[in-house]
């Protein structure tokens, strides 16, 4: 398997963590050379990252892959003991992505002014 992911998104961290804890091993991590252009598009209609390839199966979205991940490699466990205590986890775990994801772009924004107009272009 490959995980697509970027360094300075909260989503593909969520997925990388989540593999470190498990100690999952044979997933390389690559930064796709064309994110961000049509022809990354074009190979992932989504547009974003995280993507799962699992043997040219593309799986986007940071909840689906953490999902999948916690499904074929269940030892350890990452969800609750009950299923309120894995209903806390994961709403943690949407709340926790978009806040985080917004101090990003705040500290990427103030450290190097020209971003914000490549940010907003998108």
């Amino acid at each position: 398997m490959k995980l697509y992911s970027g360094d300075l998104s909260p989503y593909s961290a969520r997925v990388r963590m989540q593999i470190y804890a498990k100690g999952i091993t044979g997933i390389t991590l690559e930064r796709p050379a064309d994110f961000g252009m049509p022809a990354f598009r074009e190979r992932f209609p989504i547009g974003r990252i995280p993507v799962l390839d699992i043997d040219g199966d593309m799986m986007p979205e940071s909840d689906v892959i953490a999902e999948y991940l916690e499904e074929i490699y269940p030892k350890p466990s990452l969800l609750g003991r009950s299923a309120r205590e894995t209903a806390h986890i994961r709403t943690l775990a949407r709340i926790g992505a978009p806040n985080v994801s917004a101090g990003s772009v705040r500290i990427v924004v103030s450290s190097r002014p020209t971003t914000l107009m490549f940010l907003v272009a998108r």
